[in-house]
């Protein structure tokens, strides 16, 4: 199954991914998880783990334990936070778009 999990912190950060080797992440909360590299010689194989937060789409696997598995280097992703629009931001949005509106009618007001 392929997930997507955000704000990962590697806490191996700065050493180089291997084949076949587990990695403990953890996200904000401090949950666990394990990264697997399972599949050999993708290129992020030999790469430096990161540092901060990544955003990762994987595959979510098990064996003796559960493991989120990266199909490329694509997949580990610097981590973008999500900024809730609130109100103002709705409004400012709402007023841009009947801007929009109004001059693809070719009217002022």
């Amino acid at each position: 199954m392929l997930v997507r999990i955000d704000n990962l912190t590697f806490a191996d950060a700065g050493s180089t991914f291997g084949n076949g080797q587990v990695y403990a992440t953890t996200d904000p909360s401090s949950s666990p998880l394990d990264f697997r590299t399972s599949f050999y010689n993708v290129d992020y194989i030999g790469s430096a783990i990161p540092t901060g937060g990544r955003d990762i789409v994987g595959i979510a696997n098990q064996r003796d334990n559960a493991y989120l598995t990266a199909r490329n280097a694509a997949d580990i992703m610097n981590h973008t936070p999500v900024i809730p629009l609130g109100s103002t931001g709705i409004l400012i949005a709402g007023l841009l778009m009947a801007a929009v509106l109004v001059v693809r009618r070719g009217r002022l007001f």
